[in-house]
């Protein structure tokens, strides 16, 4: 266990040490570091990261005050038996268990995570004879609403209609009654309040899939 410890901290540091933002020889130089971050934030030590944290998805991609796990954490979650990870610019990323394996928010996953919605909101639509516009239309609204809800773990059913409404509007979208790519026409170009029973149990499903995919509590 202690051997995963080290190996973590150790190749955490290696990472960033490959990209020219620490160049540290000795653990005391290391353990000087540590204390320039204890001084100027939370007094945790942290391994450095070379780029702005990343948006992290919460409970899943557990990040210290500063955005990022403190060598402690790394430590405590390798003992509970969670997943530790390291990005390509030194940052770890702890991932709780589930029961499965959820999957990193790498672009790939997202896209496949947004086609996967689309095919069920699709079934939803033919069981309701309600028509769907086609992935080469509705395709990067559906990517950036994944994205935003991996940004925003929070996010309400509400609050991700709303958003949806913009992303679309941004595009050229107006309301109208019915779904039409030529002419940018939606019933759904309305406040979530607005909508039916079922539309609004979309964004529901959309959540619930996004949720589960990438373990987002």
């Amino acid at each position: 266990m202690q051997h995963d410890v080290d190996r973590v901290v150790r190749e955490t540091r290696e990472r960033v040490n490959n990209h020219g933002r620490m160049q540290m020889e000795s653990t005391e130089q290391i353990e000087k570091e540590q204390a320039k971050l204890q001084e100027a934030g939370d007094g945790k030590s942290h391994p450095e990261s070379l780029s702005d944290p990343p948006k992290t998805v919460e409970e899943v991609v557990k990040f210290a005050t500063s955005a990022r796990p403190t060598i402690e954490e790394i430590e405590q979650a390798i003992n509970e038996g969670k997943k530790v990870t390291l990005g390509p610019d030194g940052v770890a990323t702890i991932i709780a268990p589930l029961g499965y394996d959820v999957l990193e928010p790498r672009p790939e996953a997202i896209e496949l995570c947004a086609r996967i919605i689309h095919a069920t909101v699709e079934a939803m639509n033919e069981a309701f004879n309600e028509s769907t516009l086609d992935w080469a239309t509705s395709g990067k609204s559906c990517i950036a609403g994944v994205e935003r809800t991996l940004a925003n773990p929070k996010e309400t059913a509400e609050q991700n209609h709303e958003a949806w409404v913009k992303y679309k509007a941004a595009e050229g979208w107006v309301l109208g009654p019915v779904k039409d790519a030529t002419l940018k026409t939606h019933p759904c170009m309305v406040p979530y309040s607005m909508l039916g029973p079922f539309a609004q149990s979309k964004d529901a499903v959309f959540h619930a899939i996004v949720r589960t995919m990438f373990g987002v509590k």
